[in-house]
């Protein structure tokens, strides 16, 4: 489960970082990072951070095919580890 812990606490911080440097690069006006791999951030466990950092930097809380998109990645995501992360706690 520490394998588990740590692939959360890194991929969280990821997601985070990615919508703080997204916010920078549309004040910039420079190339964006991609919102498919905000989506691929998120469906990998990185949506708790995420969603924290969309409100806390006002950044893609009002883009409503953003945020269905997002939730439905984070809906995917409990799915799909729940089971997973169960599994594991009683197998290893």
């Amino acid at each position: 489960m520490a394998a588990a812990a740590t692939w959360y606490l890194l991929i969280n911080v990821l997601a985070a970082l990615a919508i703080v440097a997204d916010k920078a690069k549309a004040r910039a006006g420079a190339y964006r990072i991609a919102e498919k791999t905000l989506f691929q951030l998120a469906l990998a466990g990185g949506w708790p951070a995420s969603a924290v950092m969309q409100h806390l930097v006002h950044h893609k809380t009002r883009r409503g095919r953003f945020q269905a998109i997002f939730w439905a990645c984070a809906l995917a995501h409990c799915l799909l580890a729940i089971p997973i992360l169960q599994w594991m706690a009683h197998n290893f």
